[in-house]
């Protein structure tokens, strides 16, 4: 199966309403993700076909989470260690999603891949460095900034200065140094979206 742009179009709107319906976090954190993640891979000058992954991939990157059930995903405060390994379910479940719906490769690996890290210390299956898809690696950076500053259901979000010193600090080792660098130097720095 070959989706058309307005058949993935599509998808996506019903997928998005789906996760917005089941927990709206996340469903109000896909498109600012979304738009930062689009802005990054533009500073990077990324080819257009990583563009448009990128453009799916940070919309959908959660959207194994409409698998996961409420005691963990709504639970208001830490997770135990069995509720972890639910939790780092969803790059899976999700990646499993949009391959069954026949969503490109490249849009199922940022989904698949967005938790893993530049030091092979993420999941689900450990990759590091170049390993990982670079639509996953610019994707990951966007979308811990927007984690961090924004108010969760177990923590206040931090300011924009904290965010970018977080990330700066994992360079090397969370996140790839050149993205970091690009992400740092954006003509604007990135702010909290209101």
């Amino acid at each position: 199966m070959n989706p058309s742009n307005d058949q993935l179009e599509f998808a996506t709107s019903a997928l998005l309403v789906a996760l917005c319906a089941r927990d709206l976090e996340t469903g109000d954190h896909c498109p600012r993700v979304n738009r930062l993640a689009l802005k990054l891979g533009r500073a990077l000058a990324l080819p257009q076909e990583h563009l448009y992954a990128l453009k799916f991939g940070s919309l959908l990157h959660d959207i194994g989470k409409l698998r996961t059930g409420d005691a963990v995903l709504c639970k208001p405060d830490r997770l135990t260690a069995a509720e972890w390994e639910i939790m780092r379910r969803h790059p899976l479940d999700g990646a499993t999603m949009l391959r069954s719906l026949g969503f490109p490769e490249p849009v199922c690996l940022i989904v698949e891949q967005h938790h893993e890290t530049w030091s092979g210390t993420g999941y689900p299956y450990g990759l590091k460095a170049n390993e990982i898809y670079i639509g996953a690696r610019l994707f990951a950076v966007a979308d811990a900034y927007d984690a961090i500053t924004r108010d969760r259901c177990y923590r206040k979000g931090a300011a924009a200065h904290v965010a970018l010193h977080e990330i700066s600090s994992c360079s090397g080792t969370q996140f790839d140094p050149k993205v970091v660098t690009a992400f740092l130097n954006l003509e604007r720095p990135p702010h909290q979206e209101a």
